[in-house]
């Protein structure tokens, strides 16, 4: 009698007349429920939000320590996830290093062509462009100590296609802003005693050298503040001995 209502009780469950489940836990999800649980919006939506904070995350890691002082634990401590978390989203450190000067070396490309883009003399599109530049460099001081820590060989290596990149950009950038110069002058707007691109090459070297100072000391204020007095200074040795 009680092996009878055993039996009865096990089919009333639909566990069958077959021996009853070894480890007692539900059957394993198929791997086409998997693929599509990994590939919902809401998958993408938390995935691309680990990556931003861990991406923001190990900026301040890499500034503080340099590449070769980071390690994925230390990142991984100040995004409050896992290591194996983290290697999902990059297969290595350098993956990571690569993702964080990508996405800002993007962001300001986009502003500053944005930026000698719009309409205007030349001397206010050129104007335009200095507080852009001087505004990224101080919201984003983190990312700039990177750069100005790995100067050598680190930033090159496993980087070398997007470095490249960067570089045809520069060179792309001080091609407009000679040609900004080089339509003032035609225009009578600046008197120019030297080339075009001599003079794009000295504003270009005066705004690193002012943001570079400014990266490693942080003396006298803002830096945004600067930019009346740096431009004021320029355009007074482009301009025919008149001030704004």
């Amino acid at each position: 009698m009680a092996r009878q209502r055993s039996t009865g009780a096990r089919k009333a469950r639909g566990g069958g007349s077959g021996p009853p489940s070894i480890t007692g836990r539900k059957p394993a999800r198929s791997r086409a429920a998997n693929v599509q649980r990994l590939s919902s919006p809401r998958a993408g939506e938390n995935s691309g939000r680990q990556r931003r904070t861990v991406e923001r995350m190990s900026e301040v890691v890499f500034a503080q320590r340099g590449f070769r002082g980071t390690t994925m634990r230390l990142v991984a401590a100040r995004a409050h996830c896992s290591v194996g978390q983290i290697y999902k989203l990059y297969p290595s450190k350098m993956a990571l290093y690569r993702a964080v000067l990508e996405s800002k070396t993007c962001l300001l490309e986009a502003q500053l062509d944005e930026a000698l883009a719009t309409s205007g003399t030349p001397e206010e599109r050129l104007r335009r462009m200095l507080p852009i530049v001087f505004g990224f460099f101080q919201k984003n001081m983190a990312f700039f100590r990177i750069i100005a820590l790995e100067t050598g060989p680190t930033l090159w290596q496993g980087n070398r296609k997007f470095m490249e990149r960067v570089e045809r950009w520069r060179i792309g950038v001080h091609a407009r802003v000679a040609n900004l110069i080089r339509e003032g002058q035609e225009r009578g707007e600046f008197r120019l005693d030297a080339s075009a691109e001599l003079t794009a090459t000295s504003l270009l070297s005066l705004i690193k050298g002012h943001t570079g100072e400014w990266i490693w000391h942080r003396e006298g204020g803002r830096l945004v503040d600067r930019v009346d007095s740096i431009l004021d200074l320029f355009f007074l040795g482009l301009r025919d001995g008149r001030t704004r």
